[in-house]
Parts: structure tokens; sequence; C-alpha cells
């Protein structure tokens, strides 16, 4: 299993950890940040879907 590197602090993991050790990040491979992040853009397109979609019905 490769080793990956902690987003926060660049130490060296294993992919299993779930809090890094040497910072204590609780989200050491960015996981959680980028589907924080996908579902807000999804919310994005969706909201300028409605309105696009108001704006040709006008």
């Amino acid at each position: 299993m490769p080793l990956l590197g902690c987003v926060d602090c660049n130490k060296v993991l294993s992919p299993t950890t779930e809090v890094c050790s040497g910072c204590q990040s609780q989200d050491p491979f960015g996981t959680k940040r980028r589907e924080k992040r996908f579902k807000l853009v999804l919310l994005l397109m969706l909201i300028l879907g409605v309105i696009s979609v108001g704006m040709t019905n006008t």
C-alpha cells in the first residue's frame, strides 16, 4: 500500500489513517473537503439552472 502525505503538514501517512499524527488534522487527505466542495458546486449549478429556466419562461 503506498504512503500518502497529509494535505496540511505533508507528513507521510498510511492511507488508512483517520487523524494525522503530525498536525492532528481530522481530514489528512482532504477527502471531506473535496466532498463538501463538490456538493457546493452541485448546489450552485442547480440554483443557476433554476434561475436560467425561470428567466427563459418570462
